[in-house]
């Protein structure tokens, strides 16, 4: 069970930004992101054990095509039962603010995220003090900062936890990415612990690898032992890709790994576990991904209607979004004239927002209701 935890972990820190070659810098959060007519989204992660099917997680999203939920089941001899799930939660730019854990029925953990502007800086991780009862309070636990080089890329990772004993945050676990020269792509990533005597050690390091076009295609991980040598045959990820031309919608709710996935979308993985006895690798099961089309939130060429109205059109700093019956109680996104979400929010009826922090140029809003109806209009900011 540890180990497909972790892969659904891993898949999970597949940025959108991947599928549209820009490989892996900030950590944003955005749940939704510009798509391609045509588009795809993963549906599902499928994990089996042989010809056994024992796991899966299904995804679902809102009407702006950002994830909501995950849901991860066992295979109870042909009976699916929730193991557990989560939630997610925007603020009206589009940005995840809040993950929520839930074990069985009950709420079990959940994460803030905080930002500088766009960029993820900090996460924290709170547990519920009372599991399998509404009757508790939320305690913060864990805290997680994210430090960034001078390209923007991601450079380390810093998990701390609070010593019940003294009250006092210390460092847990630190992760360190290393990168191909001039690159986006992630080549190492080293992860660190602390002793009983505050002491930082190395203990496990991941090596990536990639094909010919710049897709990833493994996975492995080594681990130091105490006496100084190297278990290499500790766990290995292989991936079967496949090249397309759309976009694929994924969101980032860690840090995690970057995988470079502007040239391909992944079909699934096959996981392995090293034996120390013989060295070998032994399968410790496959996943398989599936996903569905869908229409795209923008295209330059989606036809302008009537049933949304912005005025004042041009405008310096106040938008208002005016729509018909219908699209009441509906999502939008302000996207730029590249199709780039700058902003995304609910609407009642009419709502009226500011814009004074863009940039001068066109720009067009989305209006998705939850029948499926859409509505496109575009502005221009002074």
């Amino acid at each position: 069970m540890k180990l497909i935890a972790i892969l659904f972990t891993l898949f999970f820190c597949i940025q959108a930004s991947f599928a549209q070659g820009q490989g892996y810098q900030t950590i944003n959060s955005y749940g939704g992101q510009k798509v391609a007519q045509n588009a795809i989204r993963l549906d599902s992660i499928v994990w089996r054990e042989g010809s056994t099917i024992k796991n899966r997680q299904r995804f679902s999203y809102d009407s702006l095509h950002r994830v909501v939920k995950s849901v991860v089941e066992k295979n109870y001899n042909g009976n699916w039962s929730q193991d557990y799930a989560y939630s997610y939660v925007y603020d009206e730019s589009g940005k995840l603010v809040r993950d929520t854990l839930y074990d069985g029925k009950f709420i079990g953990a959940s994460s803030s995220y905080h930002y500088n502007g766009d960029t993820l800086v900090r996460k924290e991780k709170y547990n519920w003090s009372n599991w399998g009862s509404d009757d508790g309070d939320w305690n913060l636990d864990y805290k997680i900062y994210y430090n960034y080089d001078e390209e923007g890329r991601l450079a380390v990772e810093l998990d701390s936890a609070l010593n019940q004993s003294n009250n006092e945050w210390e460092p847990r676990n630190e992760s360190h990415f290393v990168y191909a020269d001039g690159s986006s792509a992630v080549m190492m990533k080293r992860d660190y612990r602390w002793n009983a005597q505050g002491e930082k050690y190395e203990f496990i390091y991941g090596e990536l690898s990639y094909d010919e076009n710049d897709r990833i295609s493994r996975y492995q991980l080594f681990r130091l032992n105490i006496d100084g040598t190297v278990f290499e045959n500790y766990v290995a990820y292989d991936f079967d890709m496949e090249s397309f031309n759309t976009n694929s919608i994924f969101s980032t709710f860690d840090g995690g790994i970057p995988f470079n996935m502007a040239n391909g979308k992944i079909l699934g993985w096959e996981g392995y576990v090293g034996s120390e006895e013989n060295n070998a690798w032994e399968s410790s099961g496959y996943a398989t991904c599936y996903y569905s089309e869908i229409d795209g939130l923008l295209s330059t060429t989606e036809e302008l209607d009537s049933k949304l109205s912005l005025y004042p059109n041009p405008t310096k700093d106040k938008l208002t979004i005016e729509v018909e019956n219908g699209f009441s109680q509906s999502d939008f996104q302000l996207c730029d004239s590249q199709g780039k979400v700058v902003m995304a929010g609910s609407l009642s009826e009419n709502e009226t927002i500011s814009v004074e922090h863009l940039e001068k140029g066109f720009y067009f809003v989305r209006v998705a209701n939850s029948q499926g109806g859409v509505s496109v209009q575009k502005f221009f900011k002074h």
